[in-house]
């Protein structure tokens, strides 16, 4: 009766241990599980978050423009279109003339010479000041230097100077004309929009440039 009763508790034990055995198995499986899990979303969230810099990143990429014959280069932001719209004969012996358009409606105007001009009637500002300016003082002029730039404002900035001008010859609608404008070794090169959405692009645009 005693060896019975001792084979019963032997047996009772190793159901015991048998059954911790699996329930600690069976814990450190779920663990290993759940750990995984863990590792897997935190590996998706960082995937997610690296994908997110990388479109930030190329959300701010910028083109580069460069044209030797005008002497000059710039940015402008990669995801707007831009074309070469044409290169003429200029007007009054300012040799050649080119348009370079940005989004649609941010114009680029070069000369490849400087010549002198003062306000010539009810024209666009933008121009009269592709020719340049002259800084007297915080004074602005027209490149020959005797002609006051007049505008509704007028704003050094930087490597350039900003203006704000209202179009007063085109009928009741009087557009405003945003213009960002830098002296270069020929004359000027003007960067200008008549949308005013578009006036941090310019400032930016105009930031980038260099002439050479």
């Amino acid at each position: 009766m005693k060896q019975r009763n001792g084979f019963s508790l032997v047996v009772g034990f190793l159901v015991l241990l048998i059954t911790v055995a699996l329930g600690f198995t069976g814990y450190t499986v779920w663990k290993n599980s759940q750990d995984n899990e863990v590792e897997t979303v935190e590996t998706s969230q960082k995937a997610t978050q690296n994908s997110n810099l990388e479109s930030i990143s190329n959300a701010s990429d910028t083109n580069q423009y460069s044209n030797p014959e005008f002497r000059f280069s710039l940015e402008y932001p990669a995801k707007l279109s831009a074309t070469q719209v044409n290169t003429s004969d200029g007007y009054e012996g300012s040799g050649k003339t080119m348009n370079f358009i940005i989004d649609e409606d941010i114009y680029v105007v070069s000369n490849t010479s400087d010549y002198n001009i003062g306000p010539k009637g009810p024209i666009p500002l933008s121009g009269l000041v592709a020719n340049g300016y002259v800084d007297k003082g915080g004074v602005f002029y027209y490149s020959d230097g005797k002609s006051e730039i007049t505008a509704d404002k007028i704003e050094s900035r930087d490597n350039f100077i900003y203006i704000e001008n209202r179009i007063l010859f085109q009928g009741e609608d009087n557009p405003t004309e945003y213009i960002a404008l830098i002296n270069t070794k020929m004359g000027g090169l003007v960067i200008y929009s008549e949308n005013p959405d578009k006036i941090n692009i310019i400032e930016e645009i105009a930031r980038s440039a260099s002439t050479n």
